[in-house]
């Protein structure tokens, strides 16, 4: 009886270790992460449809802790997972008063399976000029990062309950109100004489959240379908302008080429009415090949004339 109580104990127990570290192997993007810096990228949910949440806590510029939005996907042969990541540069507790509260950032790259790091490209998107870090005109600024691990655990963040969870808020619609008479929600075309595989994309503009997030969809050429978005927007600065980023919520699949992530970050400026975009996407390669995980694209999209 001893014996066979022990047995089932130790059966238990290698269970146990079994899952844990086939639960962890499946989740190699949660916990904490830190570049050059020092700031602080905590991914705090890695969901099985490809949606990531998390909080960046940084240490230039301004200080605070900031919302961290979304997607990934993982190459089977390789184990690199493409993936873009959102970030509004206006704090969580509203305590951001200096020019960066009219920023985001699109986070596009690749985590190296074997190398245990991440390599980003961060596009900051620039609503308004921060003299303070030497940004004198609106723009989009990229800059190259490394992430790498320092922490499998995850710190609680007190995050508002009704906001913790993006993905699940944006599905049931009795939780929020589409933000209808914004001149940003709507259709965008591509500008007249340009050419692009994202010819049009749709934005609703969600209200109940702390920060602004953008539900929509991406018409491409080339698949039958078009992609959901989520994204989040800035406040608008004194001269009209807002920042916005976006990615898309299921990989693009296109014939002869490798699935890709794509992210969305630029300036919507409504007194001259036109949405300007960077476009970025992110393909899980070998790390050899490093040098080509991240595309950059840039379009300008308009409303069409009713």
């Amino acid at each position: 009886m001893y014996k066979s109580n022990f047995f089932f104990r130790y059966l238990k127990l290698i269970i146990f270790i079994f899952v844990t570290h086939f639960v962890y192997s499946q989740q190699e993007l949660l916990g904490e992460w830190v570049n050059s810096y020092n700031s602080l990228l905590t991914i705090t949910q890695q969901n099985d449809d490809g949606t990531l949440l998390g909080i960046y806590s940084s240490t230039t510029g301004s200080t605070g802790k900031y919302i961290v939005a979304g997607y990934y996907f993982k190459n089977p042969v390789n184990k690199n997972i493409a993936m873009t990541l959102l970030i509004s540069w206006n704090s969580l507790d509203g305590s951001t008063k200096d020019p960066s509260q009219y920023w985001t950032s699109s986070m596009s790259g690749v985590f190296f399976y074997d190398k245990k790091e991440m390599q980003i490209l961060n596009n900051i998107a620039a609503a308004s000029s921060f003299g303070a870090v030497q940004i004198d005109q609106p723009g989009v600024y990229p800059e190259t990062l490394t992430f790498r691990r320092k922490s499998n655990v995850i710190d609680y963040y007190p995050l508002d309950e009704f906001n913790k969870d993006i993905f699940k808020r944006i599905n049931d619609k009795s939780l929020y109100i589409a933000r209808q008479r914004d001149f940003l929600s709507g259709q965008w075309h591509l500008k007249k004489g340009t050419k692009s595989l994202y010819k049009k994309i749709e934005i609703t503009i969600l209200e109940g959240f702390v920060y602004d997030v953008i539900y929509g969809k991406v018409d491409v050429q080339g698949m039958a379908n078009p992609l959901n978005l989520i994204g989040l927007l800035s406040k608008e600065s004194s001269d009209f302008k807002r920042s916005l980023s976006l990615t898309t919520l299921s990989q693009v699949r296109l014939e002869s080429q490798d699935d890709y992530t794509v992210g969305f970050t630029g300036i919507f400026d409504r007194k001259e009415k036109t949405l300007s975009l960077i476009t970025t996407e992110s393909r899980p390669v070998d790390f050899k090949s490093k040098y080509t995980n991240v595309r950059m694209d840039e379009n300008i999209y308009v409303k069409p004339k009713k």
